[in-house]
């Protein structure tokens, strides 16, 4: 990360911060995510995407709740004095302008990518950005349905063979019509990337393994983002972080190797 200087000044505060609050585990930052009022989703795979520098907050309550409790509790912990709000978003909001220089993993679209853009490196980035937000929307929405302590699974009546019947959860539903449509517009945002890919990877041959890398990420986001496993002690868990630092990596090996291929044309 180390071409990401903003991010990671902001990963290494982080850390340092929950270490001196007593390294609380992350079920414990959820847990105390959800008796604010009202409650603030802070589960697993999102502080997991924070702490590791796969993802820069954005801008809004969970991050403010975030800090706001490690400083108290580092402060009543190590006697740590805060650094106060100000600071921690001013951190937070040089690493988002980073991202969006970088054109992608922002939460909002890169300004360096002009409509009209001919470039297709510069195209499959820009419109990979776009899925990831999106995917994010849609990831945030599963999280705070699955993590809601009031959450009702809709179920279904299964019998068995010898006769014994039970009902069985079908699997969490869209908490509100919003998230619906967010879905779909990661699924419009994948269609748009498997357009640019296809058109980078036939204007630029030496990138089509690449391009295929990016392909499969991307597949690999859309089917985690919308949902949330359990290990075996019936902890929330997923693969989605994971999954878009993957996506992460194929993107900057495209670039990369784009590069590569142009000094050398």
């Amino acid at each position: 990360m180390n071409d990401r200087p903003a991010a990671e000044q902001l990963v290494r505060a982080l850390k340092e911060l929950k270490q001196k609050a007593g390294c609380p585990s992350y079920a414990a930052i959820a847990a105390w995510g959800q008796q604010q009022i009202p409650a603030v989703n802070l589960g697993k795979s999102k502080l997991s995407a924070w702490f590791n520098g796969i993802s820069v907050p954005t801008s809004g309550r969970p991050f403010t709740v975030l800090v706001e409790l490690l400083e108290a509790r580092a402060q009543q912990k190590s006697g740590t004095p805060k650094r106060g709000l100000p600071a921690w978003q001013a951190m937070r909001k040089a690493a988002d302008n980073e991202q969006r220089r970088a054109g992608f993993g922002s939460s909002a679209p890169s300004s360096d990518v002009r409509i009209g853009e001919t470039d297709p490196v510069v195209r499959l980035v820009t419109q990979a950005g776009e899925f990831m937000r999106e995917a994010d929307r849609v990831f945030d929405a599963v999280a705070r349905y699955e993590l809601s302590p009031r959450r009702a699974y809709p179920t279904k009546t299964v019998t068995t063979a010898d006769g014994w019947s039970f009902d069985v959860p079908v699997g969490p539903v869209p908490a509100d019509p919003k998230d619906v449509e967010a879905l779909a517009e990661v699924d419009r945002a994948l269609v748009g990337v498997r357009a640019d890919a296809e058109r980078t990877a036939t204007l630029m041959p030496g990138l089509e393994s690449h391009v295929r890398r990016v392909l499969a990420a991307c597949t690999d986001v859309r089917r985690s983002c919308v949902r949330i496993d359990h290990d075996d002690d019936g902890r929330p868990d997923s693969s989605y972080p994971k999954d878009l630092l993957n996506l992460r990596e194929a993107l900057n090996e495209v670039k990369a190797v784009a590069a590569a291929l142009r000094r050398s044309a």
